[in-house]
C-alpha cells in the first residue's frame, strides 16, 4: 500500500479543508452579526463572541464548500504535475488513489453528524441568547432617546424616560427586571393585516415594568391620567389607571436546531417542553378562563347585581418608600358592584345598555365603605388575559352619559366617558384550567366550548404547533443526516472532476463542485421547507426525497465522472 502517497494526499486535503472552512465560517458569521450589531444588540465585545458561537453552528452548510475547494485544489495541483498519471503508470488505480479522499469525507461526514447532533445545539442556543438577552435594554434606550419604540402592534413614544434602580415589590407570582417611568407618553395600536390605527392612548405619566416569564420577556403600560381614542367606534374616554401588556417577541427564542437527539425526543413525546407549545398551551388555558369569566359575569348579571374586586395597581410613581428603602405597591381593597338592566355580549366583552329611568349603576365600596357610584347609558365590560399565571382582568368602561356621586358628601358631577380600570373575578379560575393536560385542554375546548370563536382557535393553534413541531423535528434529522452524507460526497466529486479536467484552471473546476454543492444544501434545505408545512397534505411524503435528492444527483455526478476517468 501507498502510505506514502496516502498521507501526503490526506494532510494535503485535511489542512485546506480546515483552513477553507475557518475562512468561510469568520466571514458568514460576521455576515450574520451586522444586524445585529447594527440594532445595538450586540457591543464590541459582544461581537466577537457571537463570531465565536455562531462559527461552530455553520459546519453544516459550510463544509460542503470548504471540501469541494480543498479536494478541487489539491487534486488540481497533482493532476497538472502528472503525479496522478505517475501514480497510475506505477499500478495504482483511480480507486486506490482516491482512498485518502474518502478516508477525510467519511471522517467529515461522520464530524458533521456528531457535530450536528451533539456539539452544534449548544452553540445554537448560546449565538441566540447573546443577541436577545438585551431585548429589554435595547428598548429602555430607544425610548430613553426619544425613539418611537414598536412591538406587540403597539408603538411606543415619550418624551422623557428614566430607568429607576429599585424594583418595587408586590404580591405576585412575578417580579419585574426593570422599571421605567416615562412623561408625556403616546401608545397607538395598529391592526397587523390592515395597519389601521385601532386604539391610541396618551398620557402625562406612565410606568413601564419588564418581566421575564418562562423565558420570555413581557412588557407592562401603566398609564396615568390616561385618554383613550378609539376610531372604530369614535370612543373617546378617561382613565386615572390604565393598564397595557403584551409579549416581547424574540425571534431566535426556541428552536429545534438547540436540541440534541434525545431531547428531540423527549419533546415529540411532552411537547409542552416546547417554549412554542408552552406558549399556545397558555394562551389556550387563558382563552378558556376568559370565557369562563365571560360566561360567570354574564350569570351574575341575569341575577341583578355583578361585584368586582379591584385589580392591585400597578402604579409605582406614587408608591412609598418603605423603611427598607424598597418600593412597595400601594394596595386597595377596594369593590365594584354592578347592575345593568339589559346587556349583550360582543367578542370578549359585555355591553351594558341602561336608559335615562334605570341606567346601568355601578358602586365603588373601599372596606366595605359606599365611597362613589357611577351612572351611565352604556358601559363595557372588556376581559383580558394579562400575563401568563395571572387571572383575567376586567376594565371598565364608562361611555355615554356618565354622571358620578360622591359619597358621604352626595356631591354629583357629570364626567365624559370614563375608563375606571381593571377589576378581577373574586375566585380564582385558573388553577383548575393549568392543573390538566394539553389532551385534556383540547377535549374541554371541542365538548364545551365549541361556540366560543377566540376558545376554538386558541385550540386550533394549539393543535397546529404540535402538527408542526412533530413535522419539524422528522425534518431536521433527515437534514442533519443529508447534510453529513453531502459534506462527505463533494470531497470525492471534486477531486473526480480535477483528475478529470487535465489542464483546466482549478477555479474553472472548482466551479462545478460548487454548483453541485450549491444545488445540494439548496435542496436539503427547500425539501426541510416542504416536510414541516402544515399546509401540505403528506407533508413529509413531499419533503423527505426532496432532501435526499441533492445526494442522489451527487451520486450520479462522481458515478459519471468516474466512468469517464476509468475510460481514459
Amino acid at each position: 500500500m501507498p502510505w506514502t502517497l496516502y498521507r501526503y494526499i490526506f494532510f494535503d486535503l485535511f489542512k485546506l479543508t480546515l483552513l477553507a472552512s475557518v475562512v468561510l465560517c469568520t466571514v458568514v458569521a460576521i455576515a450574520l452579526a451586522i444586524r445585529p450589531l447594527a440594532e445595538g444588540l450586540l457591543s464590541p465585545l459582544d461581537l466577537l463572541r457571537f463570531v465565536l458561537f455562531s462559527t461552530p453552528t455553520l459546519l453544516g452548510f459550510v463544509l460542503p464548500f470548504a471540501g469541494a475547494f480543498a479536494s478541487t485544489m489539491v487534486f488540481c495541483r497533482l493532476t497538472a504535475d502528472n503525479e496522478i498519471l505517475a501514480a497510475s503508470v506505477g499500478g495504482l488505480s483511480y480507486r486506490a488513489i482516491l482512498v485518502p479522499v474518502l478516508a477525510l469525507g467519511i471522517g467529515v461526514g461522520s464530524g458533521l453528524w456528531v457535530l450536528s447532533n451533539w456539539v452544534m445545539p449548544y452553540f445554537y442556543r448560546s449565538a441566540a441568547a447573546l443577541v436577545q438577552r438585551d431585548v429589554a435594554s435595547l428598548l429602555v434606550r430607544q425610548i430613553a432617546r426619544n425613539e418611537p419604540v414598536s412591538m406587540g402592534g403597539y408603538v411606543i413614544y415619550a418624551d422623557r424616560a428614566v430607568e429607576r434602580d429599585r424594583i418595587p415589590h408586590r404580591d405576585e407570582a412575578h417580579r419585574p427586571t426593570q422599571w421605567i417611568m416615562l412623561d408625556g407618553l403616546v401608545v397607538g395600536r395598529f391592526d397587523a393585516s390592515s395597519g389601521e390605527l385601532r386604539s391610541e392612548y396618551t398620557a402625562a405619566q406612565a410606568n413601564l415594568l419588564f418581566y421575564e416569564i418562562a423565558g420570555q420577556p413581557w412588557l407592562t403600560v401603566q398609564l396615568r391620567d390616561a385618554e383613550m381614542y378609539r376610531p372604530s367606534r369614535g370612543e373617546i374616554a378617561f382613565g386615572e389607571e390604565v393598564p397595557l401588556q403584551w409579549a416581547i417577541e424574540q425571534p431566535y427564542r426556541d428552536r429545534p436546531q438547540f436540541y440534541t437527539p434525545r431531547q428531540l425526543a423527549q419533546i415529540k413525546q411532552e411537547p409542552y417542553r416546547y417554549s412554542a407549545v408552552a406558549d399556545r398551551h397558555r394562551e389556550l388555558v387563558q382563552a378558556l378562563a376568559a370565557e369562563k369569566l365571560l360566561q360567570t359575569l354574564a350569570h351574575h348579571l341575569e341575577r341583578g347585581i355583578l361585584r368586582l374586586d379591584s385589580r392591585p395597581q400597578a402604579v409605582a410613581a406614587i408608591a412609598a418608600e418603605s423603611p427598607t428603602g424598597d418600593a412597595r405597591w400601594p394596595q386597595s381593597r377596594v369593590h365594584y358592584r354592578l347592575r345593568a338592566p339589559q346587556f349583550e355580549r360582543e367578542g370578549q366583552r359585555l355591553i351594558l345598555h341602561g336608559d335615562e329611568q334605570t341606567p346601568v349603576r355601578i358602586d365603588q365600596h373601599r372596606d366595605g365603605t359606599l365611597e362613589r357610584q357611577w351612572f351611565t347609558h352604556e358601559a363595557l365590560l372588556d376581559v383580558s388575559h394579562g400575563l401568563p399565571g395571572r387571572e383575567p382582568h376586567i376594565e371598565l368602561r364608562l361611555l355615554k352619559h356618565v354622571r358620578v356621586i360622591d359619597w358621604p358628601t352626595g356631591f354629583e358631577t357629570p364626567q365624559r366617558a370614563t375608563i375606571l380600570g381593571s377589576a378581577r373575578w373574586a375566585e380564582p379560575l385558573l388553577p383548575r384550567l393549568e392543573a390538566r393536560a394539553t389532551t385534556q385542554l383540547l377535549e374541554l375546548a371541542r365538548t364545551d366550548y365549541a361556540h366560543s370563536e377566540t376558545v376554538t382557535r386558541a385550540a386550533r393553534s394549539l393543535e397546529h404547533r404540535i402538527h408542526r413541531l412533530t413535522l419539524r423535528i422528522g425534518s431536521l434529522q433527515h437534514t442533519r443526516a443529508a447534510l453529513a452524507v453531502a459534506g462527505m460526497m463533494v470531497l470525492v466529486l471534486g477531486a473526480v472532476l480535477a483528475m478529470n479536467a487535465r489542464g483546466r484552471t482549478p477555479l474553472v473546476v472548482y466551479l462545478g463542485s460548487f454548483l453541485m454543492a450549491l444545488l445540494t444544501i439548496v435542496l436539503v434545505k427547500g425539501g426541510e421547507n416542504y416536510a414541516d408545512d402544515t399546509d401540505l397534505s403528506n407533508p413529509q411524503l413531499v419533503g423527505l426525497p426532496i432532501i435526499w435528492s441533492g445526494n442522489a444527483l451527487l451520486l450520479g455526478a462522481i458515478a459519471l465522472s468516474y466512468r469517464r476517468l476509468a475510460r481514459n
